[in-house]
């Protein structure tokens, strides 16, 4: 939805406060929809952090009726979107039901009796007896009085209910177009079409053609808004590389979840408008093009979920107003040509970045120390998937395999419980990335699928102050810190142990995370709001029937 805006164009630059992006800005107006009851979450128990909402049925109606007196959609007499696609190859009524199942057919026909009176009862496909109805086309110089005749030129059984119809001319008053599970109409006018939506097509069909001619659109959403896993969407090859020649205004460009999409073409970069770039979800995509460093417009870019993309092009870096990135790769595998997280360094605007590694070992010093170069990141995501050793080469040696075997079988009996070794003195040996200024500067860290049960050095509440979001889901964490000594400095009596800042905390599907609600109230004495999806070892937790806490029953945002 807040993409949908930005590329609507409703949210203005001028609008924005210095210190606020364009999403930023999106996201006040949604959370304030909701503070006023326009739109619903799902389930209020779980706040505004949702992926689903929902909109009362009043509130909805009243919306309609705006939205069709100004034509920003077309709507039926049900208020859905009116579906056009092949409403232009229907020459009958009997073939309405082919195409639109649960189509009006006053919609596309005007009914009358012998005296060509119009017809206000509802017209029915079949007669009571489940015989189909009779319909004879009728013109302004039919003779009724003779039989009447059907669309092949035979005569018509006048037993049984007939009806006489003329073909309406359909227009369409909105140049905002919905895809409802009827294709494309070849009516459409192409070159005033300024939005293009898949509402509920599962089988895209679309000719280059059509796409040359749409030189005014400003937003194509072919993918899918579904939430669901299983909803996916299958389009036929079809040649992206000549059909976007001339859109000229477009903002937003979405095929999220579109299945036998292999590349990107190179004539992405004729898209010189194009502020949000949505591939999310597109399992086939293999080749991320070079000329994507073109769009020296783009803000955001989400290729997460690309599975098969294994490498991205160096040319990403040349994205100098990219905002937020999700899906970047980072293995041990790639080529000389890929892009890697020293070369993000040159995204000056980057806020927020997802990453996705195969590395059980990331992120190494090196990565730390790229990640505190991006000066003005904010949130970090970083999704680990299943380990791929490296392959073994001839001049292994037995003593390394036999070294590596008890390395393995070490990390197995490893106990989640066993404390860290207490941190004396000056702690003048932390990492790179504890003096730098990322640890301030980071307010959101989300972890998927962490490899290790004991938190890593990097992962500390001291390392961290700034933090005040805290994502952590699947995986093998055992511990948040509450293992940890007191850290007891160079010439000090004093002893200290180091407490988390983070406001907003989540730990789902955490099964060796073993920690008392106490404990976590001392580590966490700032929380605010705690949402706990199957963690069976954190016990006694004040949580409701949903897993949710907040401090005095308040939501937080």
């Amino acid at each position: 939805m807040v993409y949908w805006w930005i590329g609507e164009g409703f949210i203005l630059l001028d609008d924005l406060e210095s210190n606020k992006t364009v999403e930023d800005c999106a996201n006040d107006i949604f959370n304030e929809l909701i503070d006023k009851d326009f739109i619903e979450p799902d389930s209020k128990s779980y706040g505004r952090h949702v992926a689903n909402c929902k909109m009362h049925p009043m509130v909805r109606a009243a919306l309609v009726m705006i939205a069709d007196k100004v034509n920003f959609f077309d709507f039926d007499r049900f208020g859905d979107p009116k579906d056009f696609g092949k409403h232009d190859e229907i020459e009958s009524p009997e073939d309405l039901s082919r195409f639109y199942p649960l189509g009006d057919p006053r919609e596309f026909f005007d009914f009358f009796d012998e005296r060509k009176t119009s017809i206000s009862e509802n017209i029915e496909f079949t007669d009571p007896n489940g015989n189909p109805n009779q319909f004879a086309a009728l013109d302004h110089g039919s003779n009724l009085d003779e039989i009447p005749l059907d669309r092949n030129g035979k005569p018509i059984d006048t037993s049984k209910k007939l009806y006489f119809y003329y073909r309406k001319n359909i227009t369409i008053k909105s140049y905002k177009v919905c895809l409802v599970g009827s294709g494309l109409s070849k009516g459409i006018t192409w070159e005033k079409l300024q939005m293009l939506f898949n509402v509920k097509e599962k089988i895209l069909e679309f000719k280059p053609k059509w796409f040359l001619r749409m030189k005014n659109i400003n937003v194509i959403f072919l993918g899918k808004w579904q939430s669901s896993a299983a909803h996916h969407i299958e389009v036929d090859e079809f040649d992206f590389e000549k059909s976007l020649d001339y859109m000229d205004h477009v903002r937003f460009f979405s095929l999220q979840g579109v299945s036998g999409v292999s590349k990107l073409p190179d004539s992405i970069l004729k898209l010189k408008t194009l502020l949000i770039l949505d591939l999310r979800g597109c399992d086939n995509l293999e080749v991320i093009p070079k000329t994507i460093g073109s769009l020296k417009l783009l803000t955001h870019l989400d290729i997460s979920e690309c599975y098969l993309l294994e490498e991205i092009p160096k040319e990403i870096s040349l994205l100098e107003s990219l905002q937020v990135f999700k899906g970047f790769v980072v293995d041990e595998s790639l080529g000389s040509d890929a892009c890697t997280l020293e070369d993000l360094i040159k995204l000056e605007n980057l806020i927020k970045l997802s990453i996705f590694t195969h590395m059980k070992d990331f992120p190494q010093e090196f990565h730390l120390d790229a990640l505190q170069k991006l000066g003005m990141l904010r949130k970090l995501t970083i999704l680990w998937g299943r380990h791929i050793p490296k392959p073994k080469t001839a001049t292994s040696s037995k003593q390394d395999v036999v070294s590596k075997k008890k390395k393995n079988l070490a990390s197995k009996i490893w106990r989640p419980a066993q404390k860290k070794k207490r941190v004396e003195g000056s702690l003048t040996k932390m990492n790179a990335f504890g003096f730098s200024t990322l640890g301030t500067r980071l307010e959101k860290l989300d972890l998927k699928c962490f490899p290790y049960s004991v938190t890593p050095d990097w992962l500390t509440a001291g390392r961290l102050k700034g933090l005040k979001k805290l994502y952590i889901r699947g995986g093998n964490f055992s511990d948040l810190g509450q293992y940890q000594d007191s850290l007891q400095w160079e010439d000090s009596s004093v002893v200290t142990k180091e407490t988390w800042n983070v406001r907003i905390l989540r730990l789902k599907y955490l099964d060796e995370l073993n920690m008392e609600w106490r404990e976590l109230q001392n580590l966490f004495p700032k929380l605010a709001s705690l949402q706990k999806v199957k963690c069976p070892r954190l016990t006694h937790f004040p949580c409701n029937e949903h897993g949710v806490w907040t401090i005095n029953g308040l939501m937080t945002s």
